[in-house]
């Protein structure tokens, strides 16, 4: 599927790459005025980072430490055609953000990743990336994520993301590739983030709310993904769709109080221990984004392993509330 994904993307390739070359035409003259800015002042420039910033609070900060823009399209031939002034580039399924069983890698393995990417502890990270399907936001919450697992807060999400970026004529971009120079990061990871498979098993044991964030065609075992050994979902699981918390499968997330009503809707609690997953650690991350950050439940917690780990030990139960036969 990830192929499929990556298909759109590169046949808009050849119009991408025209339109940054005539765009690049302006960049001297319409950056010169964000060049020319004085940097955000002390006060701003140590704010804590939100989860979540705009196009027009990017603007000031593009191209100035301690914020490093990286961008996380599938298609690197995109971002060379253009991208964000001075971001750096990084595959999510390609460059090591992701282990076997599409687990998060061990923190040491990251450190080299990250820090190779011109990322280190004092820097400001903001992902961005193209809205090209519902996964889009997924890819960017998931290395969110990471980044909050590894101890590093001072990381956010573009609004928008890209297409946000120079959608805008005004703005800048850059053409070509990247070429970092590296970085020392080092991690410090967290625990009360994700959960294990004996957490799982512990929260279902104990009547703590599971979450499932995937499609209800595939909670409700109609349909299944290659990554699971079995079909359906953890017995008295609920769900609650990732593709419910972004606006029309794009790059903007909902606000608070349209999430609370959402959660209500689906029968989550807002507060209190809860584990969310899917099938491998991707829509889970989109809802502890917004459950843990966007809602503020400091016990909500991403079941890392998922699915694509629960089905395949048999002696879990698995429950496909509409059971088909003849896959």
């Amino acid at each position: 599927m990830e192929e499929a994904n990556r298909q759109p993307e590169e046949r808009r390739g050849a119009m991408a790459e025209g339109r940054g070359a005539m765009r690049a035409g302006f960049a001297v003259c319409l950056g010169l005025a964000a060049a020319l800015a004085p940097p955000p002042s002390g006060a701003a420039a140590a704010e804590a980072a939100p989860p979540i910033v705009d196009v027009d609070w990017l603007k000031p900060r593009v191209c100035r430490p301690p914020v490093v823009v990286l961008d996380l399209r599938r298609s690197v031939r995109n971002f060379e055609a253009e991208h964000i002034p001075c971001a750096v580039h990084s595959d999510y399924y390609k460059d090591g953000w992701r282990s076997s069983g599409n687990m998060i890698p061990p923190a040491a393995r990251l450190e080299a990743l990250i820090g190779g990417l011109g990322i280190g502890a004092d820097s400001h990270v903001v992902l961005a990336t193209a809205a090209l399907d519902e996964f889009s936001a997924a890819e960017v919450a998931r290395v969110w994520t990471i980044f909050r697992w590894l101890g590093h807060d001072a990381v956010s999400i573009l609004e928008g993301g890209v297409g946000a970026w120079t959608a805008d004529w005004e703005n800048d971009i850059d053409v070509g590739p990247s070429a970092p120079e590296p970085a020392e990061f080092r991690a410090a990871p967290r625990a009360g983030i994700v959960a294990t498979r004996a957490d799982a098993e512990a929260a279902l044991a104990a009547g703590v709310p599971l979450v499932d964030m995937r499609p209800n065609d595939h909670f409700l075992g109609v349909n299944t993904s290659p990554a699971l050994a079995r079909p359906g979902t953890i017995p008295g699981a609920v769900n609650l769709p990732m593709s419910w918390i972004v606006v029309d499968a794009g790059l903007r997330f909902r606000r608070a109080d349209d999430l609370r009503r959402l959660w209500r809707a689906a029968g989550v609690p807002l507060d209190g221990p809860q584990i969310l997953f899917c099938n491998s650690g991707l829509e889970s991350s989109v809802g502890w984004f917004a459950a843990a950050v966007l809602l503020g439940n400091p016990e909500a917690r991403l079941y890392d392993g998922s699915l694509a780990e629960w089905s395949a030990d048999p002696a879990l139960p698995m429950e496909a509330k509409i059971p088909l036969g003849g896959r």
